[in-house]
Order: structure tokens, then sequence, then C-alpha cells
């Protein structure tokens, strides 16, 4: 089984990839959008305020892979700030559009 952890700017990813090798989970650092498809499961963090970390997200190109991997019936664990990115839209700090995985608002 190949886990991933979707490294894109946000997000504490070498503490995550510590804590899943502890319990046993090899995972690798994912930095590259073309990569996604490799995987099996698929791990998003996410540390700050919504709109920023999309944004990071999205110059990095992995809105398009990581939505195709879903619907290819990937696991994806959102943490923190990457859950609430995975929602149709996003209220902190006024709106701002998600990436619509998940169909309501936070």
């Amino acid at each position: 089984m190949k886990v991933g952890i979707v490294c894109y700017g946000s997000g504490n990813v070498m503490s995550l990839s510590n804590a899943f090798n502890y319990l046993g989970t090899n995972v690798d650092l994912v930095d590259d959008y073309k990569e996604l498809a490799a995987y099996e499961k698929l791990i998003l963090p996410g540390v700050g305020a919504y709109e920023g970390v999309l944004k990071k997200f999205r110059s990095k190109g992995f809105e398009t892979p990581l939505s195709e991997a879903v619907q290819r019936g990937v696991s994806l664990l959102g943490i923190c700030v990457g859950m609430q990115i995975l929602f149709d839209y996003g209220e902190e700090f006024g709106r701002t559009e998600g990436l619509g995985l998940l169909k309501t608002n936070v």
C-alpha cells in the first residue's frame, strides 16, 4: 500500500510523517502533482487561513490530480485546514471557493 503526504507548502509534514512511521506505516512526501496517481491513500495537511492554504495548493498544480485521485477511489485524509479546503467553500475572511469534494461549506 502506497501512502503519500501531499506537500504543497502548508503543514508540518515531517511531524506527520514521523507519526505515521512510528505507527508502522511508511509514507512518502509528495511534492509533485504528477506523482499523485501512484498512491492508494493520500494525506492532505494544512496550517493557516483557508484562502492562503488554497492559493498555495493551487499554485503547485495539485487541484485537478487530487480530484481525479478521489474519483478513482483513492482514500483521502484531510487534516486541519487540509480537511476544510475539501468543501465547496469557506467563509473565513470572506467567501473563498474550495475544492468541492465535500458538498457543504465551512
